[in-house]
């Protein structure tokens, strides 16, 4: 299962990249493909890959390589996360 975590870490540190750190490797362990993405670079999280995407279009691209099964919304006061979740409603 392709699983695709959003949230804004990456550029301090808080709550969901605690447990994003320890919620990924686990999910993997179970033999999913698991992703982040972000709207900030990622700066503090080394052992972790998390891929930066702020524009709508940057993220329908990122859909046609690799196409998530469950996507988790950690947060919801980015606008750009409002327009990935219409993006993969249309999808």
């Amino acid at each position: 299962m392709n699983i695709m975590h959003i949230a804004p870490i990456g550029h301090h540190a808080e709550g969901i990249g605690g447990v994003l750190m320890k919620l990924v490797p686990e999910q993997i362990k179970l033999g999913h493909e698991v992703r982040i993405v972000s709207v900030y670079n990622n700066l503090i999280y080394e052992n972790i890959d998390i891929s930066t995407i702020i524009k709508r279009s940057d993220f329908e691209l990122y859909l046609d390589s690799w196409v998530p099964d469950i996507v988790i919304f950690h947060s919801h006061f980015h606008k750009e996360y409002i327009y990935f979740s219409k993006i993969l409603r249309s999808r």
